[in-house]
Formats: structure tokens, C-alpha cells, sequence
């Protein structure tokens, strides 16, 4: 605590781990199974730096720093990444009854992942390409308003994302909260979110399984899976109404329903 407007944190993790595990595999050639038992290691850590100043009351801002650095080593496969993140965040009132949130976000991330080891005869898992950078530039606005005093709410907002494997993303939400007494609420809210795809649903391929032929002419059956460049996000438009009653001080009930609406959702057969 530097002084009464004042915060600053510094927070850090090390780490390391011995595994040791038994892992099934498909092959292409009898037994079309094999087991392996892997000696992996992980090893990392992180740093998170904070620094929060209050203007007043109903006026505060924060600048956060974090750097995160992690490797893992399999016997088929040698991962390896690093991550920065850079965050602001400022709350501010316009008004009495108008309170407004919003910041910004930059992350950068570079990884390096070799799974070109043969087992078996099998590569089991490997990326293409290898290594790349990644960055997601993202920002975010609420505004929380008092429609009428200690009786009606409204709030919206919206977050905005442009990352390099969907592009541009925008995540917007509303909610509306009614008191028609002071020990009855009900609230409803729509809003919008995504799933990004991953660096493996993009670049990986796989050997799932194999399915031994019924005679010794026949080939065997493989299932793989194969990373798509044309995968985008996933998404769900989420409903959601409730109410509250409260009973005495020490004593609330809630009853909350919610619809969600999944579209472009990734399925997997295997």
C-alpha cells in the first residue's frame, strides 16, 4: 500500500514436475495398439505485476503486467510457450446514477511444439508449423445505469477482440433489473459470446484409432483427425431471467432459468 490512492502487487509462481504415465496409442501395423510409458517433464512460471490508483470514490484505474513462461517434454513430443499480457482498466461515474467500466487488452504469445517423434513405426501427433506468434488485441465498455431510483437498472456493454485465427469478434450484452419492492428483484439479460478456435484445431494432425481388418487382405481401417484453417468460432447467444425474494436479512432465495442458442459448434465423430 503506497499511500491511500495507492496499490501496487507483485506475485510469482515456479514450478516443477516429474511424471510418469502409461499412454495407449494407435498403430498402423499389428497389433494396431501399442502402450508407451512416458517420463515427462514440466517445468515454469510466472510474474504478475498490478498497480492501482483511486481518483475517488467512484473513479479508480488499474495497469496489470503478466508474463507466464511453460515447457513440457514427452517422450513423442517437446512443447514449449510464452505468453504476455498487458491489461488497463478504468471505472468511472458520469453521473449519480451512470457508472462506466471499460479498458483495453494486448497479449502476445509464441510457442514452439515438436511432436514429430516416431513411435512405433507411428507419429502419433504433430503441428504445422511448429512455432508461431500469436496476438489478441481486445477492449471491452459497460455502462450501468439507473433508470429510476432503487427501482430500475440497465446495463450494456460490449467486448471487442481481433486475434489471428477468427479475426475480428464482438461479444455484446444487455440486462435489465426491476425492484418493484425492496425485497423483490427480477432481472433478464441477453449477450452474445465465442469460443476462439485453438492453435490445434487449426494446425494438428492426429492418429485417433485403427480398426484391425477381418481378414489378413484387407488394410486396416485409421481415423485421424486434421486441423482446419477455415474453422471459426464457435458461438452462443445466452438467455437468462431470474428473480429474487428476500425472506429476512440472513435469507434470500433465487430461481434463475436460462436458454442458450450454440451455433457452428466443432463435433467430433471418434
Amino acid at each position: 500500500q503506497l499511500n491511500a490512492q495507492d496499490t501496487l502487487k507483485f506475485q510469482g509462481d515456479i514450478y516443477h514436475n516429474n511424471i510418469n504415465q502409461s499412454s495407449v496409442f494407435p498403430q498402423l501395423a499389428p497389433p494396431f495398439v501399442f502402450n508407451q510409458k512416458d517420463k515427462i517433464r514440466a517445468f515454469g512460471g510466472n510474474i504478475l505485476g498490478r498497480y492501482q490508483h483511486t481518483i475517488s470514490p467512484t473513479s479508480d484505474y488499474s495497469v496489470q503486467f503478466y508474463y507466464d513462461s511453460y515447457t513440457r517434454n514427452d517422450d513423442f513430443r517437446d512443447e514449449s510457450r510464452d505468453t504476455l499480457d498487458l491489461d488497463f482498466q478504468h471505472r468511472f461515474s458520469l453521473f449519480d446514477a451512470q457508472e462506466i467500466v471499460w479498458g483495453l487488452n494486448y497479449r502476445f504469445g509464441h510457442d514452439h511444439i515438436d511432436g514429430t517423434r516416431i513411435q512405433n513405426g507411428t507419429t502419433p501427433f504433430t503441428v504445422n508449423p511448429s512455432s508461431v506468434n500469436d496476438q489478441v488485441f481486445s477492449g471491452f465498455i459497460q455502462d450501468e445505469l439507473t433508470l429510476i431510483d432503487n427501482k430500475l437498472w440497465l446495463t450494456i456493454g460490449s467486448k471487442f477482440e481481433h486475434n489471428d485465427y477468427s479475426g475480428f469478434e464482438g461479444q455484446p450484452s444487455a440486462k435489465i433489473m426491476w425492484a418493484p419492492h425492496n425485497q423483490h428483484r427480477l432481472w433478464a439479460g441477453v449477450s452474445r459470446a465465442v469460443r476462439t478456435p485453438s492453435r490445434g484445431e487449426q494446425d494438428a494432425t492426429g492418429l485417433i484409432s485403427v480398426t484391425p481388418p477381418p481378414a489378413s487382405f484387407i488394410p486396416p481401417i485409421s481415423a485421424s483427425i486434421n486441423g482446419n484453417q477455415g474453422f471459426r468460432s464457435e458461438e452462443v447467444i445466452a438467455y437468462e431471467a431470474g428473480y429474487r425474494t428476500t425472506f429476512i436479512k440472513s435469507l434470500s432465495l433465487d430461481i434463475t432459468g436460462f436458454y442458450n442458442d450454440y451455433r457452428d459448434l466443432r463435433q467430433s465423430f471418434f
